[in-house]
């Protein structure tokens, strides 16, 4: 699994989040790089099974497109995944982010709000203070054909 982050920053200011994105200063990824890197490291793999765009939130790159498409191009066989928060995703923005992920065969991982609470039990068999998740919606985007 190769993960790429277009972005460090995101729109939402979770408590939990584990890309410690509230801390994260404004950075895009270049494409252009990217696809150098990952077309090195089809050099030295025969295939790479799958590739995650994520961030912080990814769709907010002005040329998340350019991922998916270098991606797609450098390695056609991989299994394409985009995880967001879907929050941008509203209007002319979600169909034009459906049409390049029908077109590119990608999946969505999707995050599912309000997060839930969720317990855990220690180690003594007591209750932990509640903590909050979130949940994911998977998506297969596709065309017909």
């Amino acid at each position: 699994v190769v993960e790429i982050h277009l972005t460090d920053h995101c729109n939402l200011n979770c408590a939990g989040c584990l890309h410690f994105t509230p801390l994260a200063k404004k950075w895009f990824a270049d494409a252009q790089e990217t696809g150098r890197d990952l077309k090195a490291l089809r050099e030295k793999f025969r295939f790479i099974r799958h590739v995650t765009l994520l961030g912080g939130e990814p769709l907010l790159h002005p040329e998340y497109e350019e991922f998916v498409k270098t991606v797609r191009e450098v390695s056609p066989e991989s299994l394409v995944t985009i995880v967001t928060n879907g929050v941008l995703l509203k209007g002319e923005a979600l169909d034009r982010f459906l049409r390049v992920c029908a077109a590119h065969g990608v999946r969505v991982k999707w995050t599912v709000y309000p997060p839930v609470e969720h317990r855990r039990k220690s180690w003594s068999g007591r209750s932990k203070a509640p903590t909050w998740r979130c949940s994911w919606w998977t998506w297969e985007i596709s065309t017909s054909r």
